[in-house]
């Protein structure tokens, strides 16, 4: 790498462990750290950083301001050098040996920049001499050094104890030239030539030295000599010190090794891009890991612009002009952002920048140039964006989720209110009955509306019932020809007495006869059904509602047109939604689940159809269309079921007259409705109020039919029937059973004829059903034995 990266590198230096180094800012207060501040100090780097450095003298030279005075010593005079006892940092006093140094630029204080050593034994072994030997306190200011003068010719005339105690060798035998004999070897020479120079020339003697110890070990000193002159300045004598510098010696060892290594590692850092430029941003060292990241040599980076490292719009911008004055700011300028390779490709580089200085050249702080250090995160970015986009998702979910829930309590809400509605005129006109003094007028009128109560409930339960049906995939739909300009004319016939109390015109249009699809009858009775009372409910007293039934090419529409309130655009994609209705502001119109139109879709769909609504606004009335295939073997239509046919077919069944019925309910009003029921049909009715007490009536009777609700405390309908066709045949093992319950799913129907059951009646019961499943048992079971 080139001589300036070099000296680079020496400012990244940050592992020396025999010396604690660190900067501060003008205050004193502390900015950087080294690993030799956790070795000497005890100080982990995010303690330490942005304390102040008096934390490290003892109380009584805090108290005596010396923190701020050797401070004050380093900013006017450069540098202060200081050896005091100091604090660790569990309070343990130790001898430090140091130096602050004063860091500008351009003239201006930037800050302090320490360095210590533990000196503790060294300073413990000056106190013991100095106990020993009152010489050494008249030289305490020379101490740790070796003390020699000489004549002004040069020779030595006078060696201090120190210097006879490093050596181990009396003060007699090195006065003179004597002492060149405790020189190394291959010091002398250049030694001998560098004092005759600056006796004869008078030149300043600082020169490094080593000098044997006493027990055979050579170690550095640095020898300087200051001469005695007379005020005509003739030399009478030379006053000279050596200092042992082999911790210093060692220190620049390990510092070189140090630099080293550091070289080593920048350029083997493959993970790492690191890069060096000099004051205009041109580059100056490039390692392993720049190639391998940007792709670029070192060979054809050296001299080149940095910035070519940016994308486009970056350079555009003056980014890396920005970069570097805030580095030089700062102290550091961090950056996250995408970066150009070689081969054009984009990469997010994660990083920083910093200043590279001049910490021990004359001009301390000096601005030498700049250090950038990134690495490629692409990976990890890419993993943020796809985590920022999962948590959107996620608080999109969640939005959609509380609106479900909010849904849900509306239509929990709605469902509540449906339920009651009817329910108060069901119970409002039943206490009314009570009443002797009723009128028969009343007496009719109130029947009809507790029947026409009781119908709504039960449409609304279905509707329910089919939704869960729905969710679950289990809306079961048998696909045959079925004549659907009938299952039309029988709704509109049902629907006309509705339309006619509000006013309302309804006209139904057909365009041919005998129009048939592949379908189930009763659903597509349900669809029509489900539109035109959907019309009828949202169309205000004395309009119009048509109803249009017509081939179109290979398919059938239906199309059923309103003048009534309409549909929002706002709302109208969200028709055909489950538990979705529109605001409605006025309370005469009753807003229903939400229910009819989700089931219609699916109806229509399961029949390979559509269904569209549309609507100009809201008070313009509202159009829908079903559109359906047309059947094309019409040799097996079936007609959608009407009320009136089954009426009619009721009247050709067996009567109940004679039939003996055991019904078993633990509900008292169910067991009293069943039995008025089927009495009413002439029927002989015996109830029982749970499964005992049908067995034990089994057990001495034979009833022709067993009538038996299945959700009973104890012993179910199930677990009775279990029982029942455990007797024998003569004892009433056969006997016909009925399963009467509120579970109304086709698997509730399968379960209970998989139990035995002859027949599943779902509630509320109608009394001419009831009466033709009894009547149809009766004659094909008991009197076939």
């Amino acid at each position: 790498m080139p001589h300036e990266s070099v000296e680079s590198y020496r400012n990244l230096i940050a592992q020396v462990k025999d010396y604690a180094i660190f900067t501060t800012d003008p205050r004193g207060v502390i900015t950087s750290w080294n690993e030799g501040c956790k070795n000497l100090l005890g100080y982990d780097e995010d303690e330490f950083i942005g304390q102040h450095f008096k934390m490290l003298f003892t109380p009584e030279a805090v108290a005596a301001g010396a923190a701020d005075k050797e401070l004050e010593l380093a900013a006017e005079y450069g540098s202060a050098s200081d050896d005091r006892w100091m604090m660790r940092k569990g309070g343990e006093r130790f001898w430090a040996g140091g130096i602050t140094t004063g860091v500008r630029d351009g003239g201006n204080l930037m800050g302090f920049t320490k360095v210590l050593r533990d000196l503790t034994e060294r300073k413990e072994y000056e106190e013991r001499l100095q106990q020993s030997q009152q010489y050494f306190r008249l030289v305490a200011e020379s101490l740790p050094h070796l003390v020699w003068t000489c004549r002004p010719d040069g020779e030595c005339d006078y060696l201090s104890p120190q210097w006879t105690l490093y050596t181990g060798a009396p003060e007699s035998r090195q006065l003179g030239f004597g002492w060149l004999e405790y020189v190394h070897p291959d010091d002398r020479e250049f030694v001998i030539m560098a004092w005759n120079r600056q006796v004869n020339e008078n030149r300043a003697y600082d020169i490094d030295f080593r000098i044997c110890r006493a027990d055979g070990v050579y170690r550095w000193f640095k020898a300087r000599a200051v001469p005695l002159r007379t005020d005509q300045g003739e030399i009478i004598k030379w006053f000279g010190t050596c200092t042992d510098i082999e911790d210093h010696k060692r220190a620049e060892d390990l510092l070189r090794e140090s630099e080293e290594r550091y070289r080593l590692l920048v350029e083997n850092a493959i993970d790492f891009a690191i890069i060096t430029a000099d004051l205009h941003g041109h580059v100056t060292g490039w390692n392993t890991g720049a190639e391998r990241i940007l792709g670029y040599s070192e060979a054809e980076m050296i001299g080149k612009p940095a910035h070519i490292i940016f994308p486009p719009e970056d350079i555009e911008s003056a980014y890396p002009e920005k970069e570097m004055r805030q580095a030089v700011a700062r102290g550091r300028s961090v950056s996250e952002r995408w970066h150009i390779r070689k081969n054009g490709s984009r990469f997010w580089g994660s990083g920083l920048m910093m200043p590279l200085r001049d910490a021990s050249g004359e001009l301390p702080g000096k601005l030498l140039g700049y250090v950038k250090i990134f690495r490629d995160l692409t990976a990890q970015k890419r993993a943020e964006e796809e985590r920022e986009r999962l948590l959107a998702s996620e608080r999109e979910a969640r939005a959609e989720a509380e609106k479900a829930n909010r849904l849900k309590d509306e239509f929990l809400a709605t469902v509540s209110h449906e339920l009651r509605s009817p329910l108060n005129a069901i119970l409002g006109w039943s206490r009314l009955l009570r009443d002797p003094k009723v009128r028969e007028d009343q007496l009719e009128r109130a029947l009809e509306i507790i029947e026409r109560n009781a119908q709504s409930q039960s449409r609304l339960i279905e509707d329910l019932l089919d939704v869960s049906r729905i969710v679950s995939g289990k809306l079961s739909v048998r696909m045959r020809p079925a004549a659907l300009d009938r299952a039309v004319e029988g709704v509109a016939g049902d629907m006309r007495p509705s339309a006619e109390a509000k006013g309302i015109d309804l006209r139904l249009t057909k365009s041919g006869a005998g129009i048939s699809v592949i379908g189930d009858a009763e659903r597509l009775q349900q669809v029509v059904w489900n539109l035109l009372s959907n019309a009828i409910k949202f169309t205000p007293d004395g309009g119009r509602i048509e109803v249009e039934l017509k081939r179109v090419g290979a398919h059938v529409e239906l199309r059923v047109s309103d003048t009534g309130r309409g549909i929002s655009p706002e709302f109208l994609p969200y028709i055909f939604d489950r538990f979705r209705q529109a605001n409605r502001t006025d309370a005469g119109a009753r807003a229903g689940l939400g229910l009819g139109l989700a089931i219609v879709r699916f109806i229509v769909e399961a029949h390979g159809g559509s269904v569209t609504a549309e609507s100009p606004g809201v008070g313009q009335g509202a159009t829908f269309t079903v559109k359906l295939p047309i059947a094309q073997d019409r040799s097996e239509v079936v007609p959608a079921i009407e009320s009136r046919q089954l009426q009619s077919k009721i009247g050709a069944l067996p009567s109940l007259s004679g039939v003996k019925v055991l019904v078993v309910d633990d509900d008292e009003d169910a067991r009293d409705v069943l039995s008025a029921v089927l009495s009413s049909f002439g029927a002989e009715v015996t109830t029982a109020a749970d499964a005992e007490q049908a067995l034990n009536y089994l057990a001495a009777e034979r009833p022709d039919v067993l009538v038996s609700d299945i959700n009973m405390p104890g012993m179910d309908g199930y677990e009775l029937l279990r029982r029942v066709r455990a007797m024998e045949h003569g004892r009433g093992g056969r006997i016909p059973a009925v399963a009467l319950t509120a579970y109304a799913r086709a698997e509730d129907r399968v379960q209970a004829l998989q139990a035995g059951f002859q027949m599943h009646v779902p509630k509320p019961i109608e009394p001419a059903e009831l009466e033709v499943v009894v009547a149809t048992l009766a004659s094909n079971f008991n009197r076939s034995d």
